[in-house]
């Protein structure tokens, strides 16, 4: 191999990083059409949620979203001022979480106890 032909392919590799790294982070967080509230994506692959940890405001929508090949899940939130259940979701499907009380909020999965999403919603 050349060493141009080593430069040209790392110079391409490198702007694909760059490309996925933009829209990964740009499709995690998106303004609603009708409310101005962001919706922010998170994933279940690995049978872990990704990212595992995030900061919002109050108002905001976590979309769950089960992108774990052939796992089943389901995420809840059980706590004294906040309940949230999505019941069971196959793969491919999504489930959205309004966010409309400030704290510190555990998502988990009733399937994978190891699964842990924490949320602080200012």
């Amino acid at each position: 191999m050349t060493k141009k032909f080593i430069a040209t392919a790392l110079g391409a590799i490198i702007i694909f990083i760059g490309v996925i790294t933009y829209f990964g982070v740009w499709a995690r967080s998106r303004p609603t059409s009708n409310t101005g509230h962001r919706v922010i994506v998170i994933t279940q692959k690995g049978q872990e949620f990704h990212p595992s940890n995030i900061t919002i405001k109050r108002g905001d929508i976590v979309e769950i979203y089960n992108n774990d090949g052939n796992f089943l899940h389901h995420a809840y939130i059980a706590q004294s001022n906040f309940h949230y259940d999505s019941g069971d979701q196959l793969p491919g499907t999504r489930s959205d979480i309004a966010m409309i009380k400030s704290g510190v909020f555990t998502v988990l999965c009733g399937i994978h106890p190891q699964m842990h999403l924490r949320v602080v919603v200012h």
